[in-house]
């Protein structure tokens, strides 16, 4: 089953994201009113949500009180209106399986002093294989730095996402995540903070390996489900 973007609020829609990146500046109204409907828009464009959040931070360089008041439309706001540019000028559609297809469950972690891991099984493979897991040692580099846990989780699933995504196409793939925040930003599309840069790879890794299409992020949803995960679950 296939939803598509009827051709009137494709329009709308292209006319909306054309006419913001011609200008140099908005003001707090007009960036709600757009990013408002591209958020509607988002039902049929499955990383529609990833690639708002850099529009939506524009918000908080307005002062308060003064919604008429212009700021200049920023370097990574533009990049996320180019990319709905790109995407909206073809049909958006979204598939929805209508059939059962094989379930991947994946186990991700992360450790700031040790580093990343992950493994997982699937409904004919009920415990790991040698091949169906990984871990990865921090760089003293990175380990020093102290990045921020939400970050390193990400980056887990990003891990997990290029090892194993193309033996995962066409699959239903539920993660496990002992971490409330990546498992909500996975599900939404959308973090806060330095992971969004992490999580919007995840996305496209996911969409490549979704569809073999050239295009095939603006033709798919991805396949992956996420669930916060209870820690026995993950001993």
């Amino acid at each position: 089953m296939v939803i598509r973007l009827p051709a009137n609020k494709r329009l709308k829609a292209r006319t909306i994201v054309q006419t913001a990146y011609a200008k140099l500046s908005l003001s707090l109204l007009d960036l709600q009113r757009f990013t408002g409907y591209l958020n509607f828009v988002s039902i049929v464009v499955p990383l529609g949500q990833t690639f708002l959040r850099r529009l939506y931070k524009m918000e908080l360089y307005f002062p308060p009180g003064n919604g008429h008041q212009r700021q200049r439309i920023s370097g990574e706001g533009r990049k996320d209106l180019a990319w709905w540019a790109e995407v909206l000028s073809e049909v958006p559609e979204r598939s929805i399986a209508t059939h059962a297809t094989e379930t991947i469950f994946i186990w991700t972690d992360a450790a700031s002093s040790k580093g990343l891991g992950a493994f997982y099984t699937t409904n004919t493979q009920p415990t790991p294989q040698p091949e169906s897991v990984f871990s990865i040692v921090l760089p003293t580099s990175q380990t020093h730095a102290r990045e921020h846990i939400n970050t390193l989780e990400m980056r887990a699933v990003e891990q997990a996402i290029l090892y194993w995504g193309k033996v995962w196409r066409s699959k239903r793939v539920v993660i496990d995540i002992d971490n409330r925040a990546v498992a909500h930003g996975l599900a939404k599309g959308t973090i806060r903070g330095a992971s969004m840069q992490v999580l919007r790879r995840c996305c496209l890794l996911t969409a490549e390996h979704a569809s073999a299409k050239k295009k095939g992020y603006t033709r798919t949803h991805p396949v992956l489900a996420v669930r916060p995960a209870v820690q026995s679950h993950i001993t």
